[in-house]
């Protein structure tokens, strides 16, 4: 099935294939195409690393621990940075040698530390060209042992593996960021991937990347991995405002990126109780130290995997840098959808 589709000035053909789940986009930009492929999963945008089969199977396959930690976020909205905190806070500031924010801090057996991607790394039998987080897989009998369990999730709630097991005894914590700077980043990590894509099968750099203003309408209407921004935040943030207080309190815990950025601390100290980590506040500042962007990005730098697994996973970590690549016609289409969500973003 075929359907072309205008944004503004942005033509795009969508062809889908309802028997193989997988969706193709092509923008055609100044007679120059670009080309974005899907898979389709409960009718959302996946990585071709993630189809419907594998999803299926991993639902009926993970078992989640009372004290496993979920970390829920739509991509580049601050994910690796959190991992890094959560990480620390739960083994340890003593354990900061031993991680690896080039491949974002995955899990690594040899020394039981690091974070769990449950939809790319745990039981990934067919290998893509864009991520040590994939090739690193985690058999579902060594993912069952692990002792403790930080787990990372760029799901939608509709597609969240498991969810009938979780929102019980488990801690989720819901990342947001606002929606131009996530496009802004979003942008730069695609070009990334394709780009690197591109020099692994045709051994050069690909021609030309999508213009910004064109990539940021695709975006907006959710053309990209993980559906709609919009769709993504509304839905969890239904879940988190709905959500039911138990004798130990609630287990759903909502931090605003710019926040995180601006008051650090205070956001250090809100999840610290949030876990019941039990840290000092001079724990907590060493973290904080641990956690800059500055921080990360260097660590990253010393620990350079291959082009796509090294510090160019930290481009700026700024608020507001969307200001010097959004048209104001763009801009007001994003403010306008982001007014319907009802949440207050700092911009």
């Amino acid at each position: 099935m075929y359907m072309t589709s205008k944004l503004s000035d942005c033509i795009f053909t969508e062809e889908i294939d309802e028997e193989k789940k997988t969706v193709n986009i092509y923008c055609n930009e100044d007679g120059y195409l670009h080309t974005y492929n899907y898979n389709l999963v409960n009718n959302t945008l996946y990585p071709i690393w993630c189809n419907q089969k594998r999803w299926d199977f991993l639902n009926d396959s993970i078992q989640y621990n009372d004290d496993d930690i979920i970390l829920a976020t739509y991509p580049k909205c601050g994910t690796t940075w959190l991992e890094q905190i959560l990480i620390l806070m739960k083994y340890g500031v003593d354990k900061y040698e031993q991680l690896r924010p080039a491949i974002r801090n995955n899990y690594d057996l040899s020394n039981n530390i690091g974070k769990i991607h449950i939809e790319g790394s745990v039981e990934q039998t067919t290998l893509f060209y864009d991520s040590h987080e994939i090739s690193n897989n985690i058999s579902l009998e060594d993912f069952k042992n692990i002792p403790f369990r930080i787990i990372k999730t760029h799901a939608s709630y509709n597609t969240l593996l498991g969810k009938d097991q979780l929102f019980g005894n488990n801690k989720i914590i819901i990342v947001t960021r606002n929606p131009m700077d996530s496009a802004v980043s979003g942008y730069y990590h695609y070009n990334n991937i394709r780009n690197y894509a591109h020099k692994k099968i045709h051994h050069v750099d690909m021609e030309k990347h999508i213009g910004f203003d064109w990539w940021s309408l695709l975006w907006m209407q959710g053309k990209v991995a993980f559906g709609s921004w919009f769709d993504w935040t509304r839905d969890w943030y239904k879940v988190y405002t709905e959500q039911k207080e138990t004798l130990d309190g609630i287990h759903i815990h909502w931090i605003f990126y710019e926040n995180l950025k601006h008051n650090t601390m205070e956001e250090l100290i809100r999840l610290n109780s949030f876990l019941n980590c039990q840290l000092s506040l001079e724990e907590l500042k060493t973290i904080k130290e641990m956690t800059t962007f500055e921080t990360m990005k260097k660590q990253a730098e010393s620990n350079v995997y291959d082009e796509l697994n090294s510090d160019v996973h930290f481009r700026k970590g700024m608020v507001g840098d969307w200001k010097h690549y959004f048209t104001e016609e763009i801009a007001d289409m994003y403010k306008t959808k982001l007014h319907d969500l009802k949440i207050e973003y700092q911009m």
